[in-house]
Parts: structure tokens; sequence; C-alpha cells
């Protein structure tokens, strides 16, 4: 999956204004780029930031880099502001953007999609005026260059794209780490770990999997393979099977708890956003529910200050939130 700007409206912003998410590890260690920013005399590529309601910035990508600024004791640091802040600076005829994806259409997701979500991420990018290549392989990547190569539904090149650009974010297929590659019965050929009903290895039953580096097939067979989103919900519903499952071990008992893997999901896109429930997420569905509006902006930022807080108290599970989530029908095992 790739993003990309063709021109820059790039400015230098102080990094004294520049807030980020602590909580994320970052993309690498930071050596290798401040012998390069000694060498160059600056940072080529700018970070991304989201413009905050007090007027500051928060990082959306460059941990590294913004890191690296710090270290080297710079004042302020090349960057570019999202689609919202641009069109509030009547900038945003001077960024045309590219989205390419592997996903079959937009709001496929790795998911078959979810409701309405075709329509409404198109509409999305549509009114954003972001242009779209789907069932999309990145073949080469050079300095202001991509080389995207569009398949057909037989999985054959149907037409050769050479996308320039100022500013660009790829994001790789994930694979599973180096210590646990190519274990026979342990992961899959790319490195994600094998699990039961129960979130448990069926060859090392002493070994219990969750969250990113499980091995998820496909919903269905695509043009370019898309892989399924393990989403923090879904993730959360497995953490709680498999607590009840190695507590059942201990007390001599054999794991019976399922996860749900339901998901529930906000996307901010600055000003609106687009909200969706999938229960569960892998279809067939018993909900499946798609919607859009301001109030998806407004509900995310009060998420994250409540996800914050809670995660400071320490309380990651207060009663009245799963009360809430009770009544919803959304629960983290299936009963």
């Amino acid at each position: 999956m790739a993003f990309g700007f063709r021109d820059s409206t790039m400015r230098k912003v102080p990094l004294q204004q520049i807030a980020f998410d602590t909580t994320t590890r970052m993309e690498g260690p930071v050596e290798d780029l401040l012998e390069s920013i000694k060498e160059t005399g600056q940072i080529l590529q700018p970070v991304l930031l989201r413009k905050t309601d007090r007027g500051n910035f928060f990082l959306l990508s460059g941990k590294r880099r913004l890191r690296a600024a710090r270290e080297l004791g710079m004042q302020d640091i090349p960057a570019m502001i999202m689609e919202t802040d641009l069109r509030k600076h009547k900038l945003r005829d001077k960024v045309p953007m590219t989205f390419v994806t592997a996903e079959p259409y937009i709001g496929h997701l790795g998911l078959g999609g979810v409701g309405n979500s075709k329509g409404m991420i198109e509409d999305a990018f549509r009114d954003r005026h972001i242009k779209w290549i789907c069932n999309a392989r990145v073949t080469k990547v050079e300095q202001g260059k991509m080389f995207v190569s569009e398949m057909d539904e037989a999985g054959q090149v149907k037409k050769e794209h050479e996308l320039p650009f100022k500013y660009s974010m790829l994001l790789p297929a994930f694979k599973g780490i180096d210590a646990v590659f190519g274990i026979d019965g342990l992961t899959n050929p790319r490195g994600f770990i094998l699990i039961d009903p129960h979130q448990r290895n069926p060859r090392y039953p002493n070994v219990f999997a969750i969250g990113v580096c499980v091995a998820i097939p496909p919903v269905e067979t695509t043009p370019v393979p898309t892989g399924t989103p393990k989403t923090g919900y879904m993730i959360e519903s497995m953490v709680s099977a498999t607590a009840h499952n190695i507590r059942a071990l201990l007390d001599g008992r054999e794991p019976a708890e399922k996860a749900t893997w339901n998901a529930v999901c906000l996307a901010d896109f600055g000003d609106t956003g687009v909200a969706f429930v999938a229960l569960p997420q892998i279809p067939p569905r018993n909900v499946n529910w798609f919607s859009e509006g301001k109030w998806v902006h407004l509900a995310k930022v009060a998420f994250e200050k409540y996800f914050l807080r809670k995660i400071r108290k320490g309380n990651v599970g207060p009663f009245y939130e799963n009360m809430t989530l009770k009544a919803l029908g959304i629960g983290k095992l299936k009963g």
C-alpha cells in the first residue's frame, strides 16, 4: 500500500510544536540516519503531521527523523501537513494525491468489504480529489518516482504506472519475525504463528499467539494477495481468550474459551471520518455496519483521550465500558 504527493508544500515546523505517540515503537535504529544527516546537512524526507486543535502538530509518520533532529539539536524539521490542513490554508490544489493499494477495490479493507465501505470510501476519496489504483504491485521506487503494475482479474499486468512524487509513504506486506521463521508446525510460510480456535499452536501446545503475529488466511482470493487486518478490539478478544485458557491449563483443565474476533474501527479523515462494526471481523458476519460523518472525527478524538487515560490509570477494562459494549452486543469471548 502506498500514498504519494506529486507536489510539495513542505514547511519548516519547530520541533517544540510537534507531539507524538510515545506508546508506539520507532521504525528502526537512528544511528545510520544521524550519519546521513551529518553528511548532507539536512533531512531529505519530510515528516507527516496533523494539525491539532491548539495550533500545534501531531506526528503521523517519521518518528526516527524527529528523534534524529532532536539529538542533533535542530530547531525545526521539514514537514508535510495532511489534507484537511492543506484545504484550510487553500493549498490543497497544489498537492495532487494518489492512493495505491493491493485491494481489489477501495473499501475492501482486507475483509471483503464491510457494509457499503466501497461506495462510502470511494465517495470520500472523490470529495478530497484523491486518485486511486487498485490491484496494484509496487515494483520499484526511485528518487521522486514510483513504478506500479496494475493487475487484471487473472493476476496479469493490465497497465504500468510511473508515478512522480515529492513525498510518499509505503507500507510493505507484513511477515513474521526471524526468531520463529521457518519452524515447521509453528509458522506458516510468511512466518506467522499457526493457532487453533483457542489461540494455541496445534504442534506446540505450550505456545499461544495473539495480535499481529497470528496467521489468518485471506478472506478471499484476490489478484494481488491482500492480507486480513488484525484490529485493536479483535486483538483484545484474543488476549482475553488466551488469558482464560492459560488459567484453565494451570488449573488442570483444557482450554475452552474462543475469541470473538469482533472489530470496531474509527477512521479519522481530519474533519470527518468513517466507522465500521464487523461482528465477527471475518465473514460471514452477524453485524455488518458502516457509516460516515463528522461525528466519527469527534468520536475518534474522544476515544484517544479516553484510551490514554485508561492506560495511565491501569484500568484497561472498566465496568462501564464492558456494560456499554455488552448492551451493543459486542463481546470479547464467544458465549
